[in-house]
């Protein structure tokens, strides 16, 4: 009965025991985007190999204070640039035919929002009405006319892939245009 025990035990001990898995090579890259967990690992757990590379990212705010982690056998870089770039202003809009807009496609799109409204409602600052979102490519159609002697004016915004939208541009005050946004 002892002996019986005994091996009851020691299988117990091997099925509770903790698994251990890794990825090791002599050289490897991790890249890891962590949200909400701040990237604090738990229990202050570690990446380490003969060569490796660390990541600490924050979106908005940087890290703080002065840091410089590196070494002849790694190094670290700072926030989401590569993975996630700010959103920028759309440059050079414009008509390919009579329904087509096209413009230079932009570094960080995710995708892109049209905003469309009369001349008419320019001066009360207001840049347009959101037409068309989430467009995949840098070319859209209208195929709508505007009401005689009325003319339309077109502003196209950018989404990187974390949803944050660009800005509609300048005004001649060189002040941003605001207004409302796509949903």
């Amino acid at each position: 009965m002892k002996k019986a025990a005994a091996i009851s035990s020691v299988l117990l001990a091997v099925l509770l025991a903790p698994v251990v898995v890794a990825q090791s090579s002599a050289s490897y890259r991790m890249d890891e985007h962590v949200f909400n967990a701040g990237g604090t690992p738990t229990s202050g757990s570690s990446v380490n190999s003969t060569s490796y590379e660390l990541s600490l990212v924050s979106i908005g705010e940087g890290l703080a204070g002065p840091l410089d982690l590196s070494s002849a056998s790694y190094s670290t870089s700072l926030g989401f640039p590569s993975a996630y770039p700010a959103p920028g202003e759309v440059d050079r809009l414009t008509f390919t035919d009579e329904q087509t807009l096209a413009w230079i496609a932009e570094h960080a799109a995710g995708r892109y929002n049209l905003y469309r409204n009369t001349i008419a409602s320019l001066p009360g600052l207001v840049y347009g009405d959101c037409e068309q979102q989430a467009i995949a490519s840098n070319t859209t159609s209208d195929t709508d006319t505007p009401a005689s002697g009325s003319a339309f004016f077109y502003l196209v915004t950018v989404e990187n892939r974390l949803h944050e939208e660009g800005i509609k541009g300048y005004d001649g005050a060189g002040t941003t245009r605001m207004g409302g946004f796509c949903p």
